[in-house]
């Protein structure tokens, strides 16, 4: 049987959860129905040499390219139907695997090529990116555009609400399918055994893994701790690396936690670091579906997490988790104090039902995305 070509355009290939999930799809699609390539917008980031050595690569912007070109380079790409029946034909299915501008080059594949097109939605589009006026400008292009996608993938049923909102056409036409991004416990499991030097093992530890930016409102974590230092012996773990890196740590610096608030930065293999916690916390102030969220549950460490977006279909609040309200220290000091006191009653309230994550299991999107592409296809 003639492998269906599929291919997945992708802005970078940068640290986070939308290439880090686009990886599983790359390694776990079966390479004997599928022939897999992959469009990078730009060829550049972090996670670039992890792309399974079968799938084809062709990068549009090089990081040689100066800024203006790079620009001119994205609007012509958008703009010329020479250039998309040049770079494009050929094709079973194109998928966008991320909001905005990879979404718009596959609706442009399909307008000129008449190729089925699927979007893939990532993040919470209400509150990203933060300009307002750069939201109005994707929504009045999206509004324009969605009539070219056949399906929409959201990551979670939040994110599904939110995109049916801004984009009516999605919701008409019936587009939309909630597919959870995947998950191999046994391999997250097997990753988390791997041997590290913590010289704090004896101390009750707060851990946070993600992207340091202002988004993810380490700053009110920080602040927490710097709270709880005061009654009790902790330690947060910071694991990643951006932007407020050094905001982050001269608030340290001004709230003399200097020594109980650990920058690990970016690890390649996080999960020793989450299995060794006492706690996971996520303060986010915006969010999709969270993985890191799932990933701690499958190592059986607590979780606690702003009540945003998507995280209310990974935590039940007070049973594997507990939620508190974004932005607010209070809540979030005493959900940490809270489990501070099972740890140190040598107690666990919040147990994890092992049903509680069979709907983020690999298998499950695996088989669903499949599903998808054989009635496009």
């Amino acid at each position: 049987m003639k492998k269906k070509k599929i291919l997945f355009v992708m802005t970078d290939m940068s640290l986070g959860g939308g290439p880090k999930t686009l990886l599983d799809y790359l390694k776990g699609l079966d390479n004997k129905k599928y022939d897999i390539n992959l469009y990078l917008i730009r060829n550049e980031g972090e996670l670039i040499n992890e792309i399974p050595s079968d799938v084809k690569v062709t990068a549009y912007i090089l990081k040689s390219d100066h800024r203006l070109l790079a620009m001119y380079k994205k609007i012509k790409l958008l703009c010329s139907k020479k250039q998309i029946k040049k770079q494009f034909e050929g094709y079973d299915l194109v998928i966008g695997y991320t909001e905005y501008y990879p979404t718009y080059v596959v609706a442009k594949i399909n307008k000129y090529l008449g190729t089925k097109a699927i979007a893939w939605i990532h993040t919470d589009l209400s509150k990203n990116p933060a300009n307002f006026l750069k939201r109005i400008i994707h929504k009045v292009l999206g509004n324009k555009l969605y009539g070219h996608i056949s399906k929409v993938m959201c990551v979670s049923e939040n994110i599904g609400d939110v995109v049916k909102k801004i984009y009516p056409i999605v919701n008409a036409e019936n587009k939309l399918n909630v597919i959870y991004n995947p998950n191999d416990y046994e391999e997250i499991v097997r990753q988390s055994q791997e041997s590290i030097n913590l010289e704090i093992n004896n101390k009750f530890k707060v851990v946070f893994v993600g992207r340091l930016s202002s988004e993810k409102n380490i700053a009110l974590l920080i602040k927490a701790i710097s709270v709880i230092s005061k009654r009790h012996d902790i330690q947060l773990l910071i694991i990643g690396e951006g932007s407020e890196k050094d905001n982050l740590r001269e608030l340290t610096r001004n709230l003399e936690i200097e020594e109980k608030v650990n920058f690990l930065g970016y690890k390649k293999n996080p999960y020793p670091y989450i299995r060794q916690g006492n706690v996971f916390v996520l303060p986010s102030n915006t969010e999709a579906l969270p993985g890191v969220l799932i990933e701690a549950l499958a190592l059986n460490v607590p979780v606690i997490a702003s009540n945003v977006g998507g995280v209310s279909e990974i935590v039940d609040h007070m049973k594997n988790g507990i939620l508190f309200e974004k932005q607010n220290e209070e809540e979030l000091v005493n959900a940490i104090e809270y489990v501070m006191k099972d740890f140190r009653n040598n107690e666990n309230h919040l147990v994890n039902p092992k049903d509680s994550l069979k709907k983020f299991e690999k298998k499950n999107s695996f088989k669903k995305i499949e599903s998808i592409f054989n009635e496009e296809t």
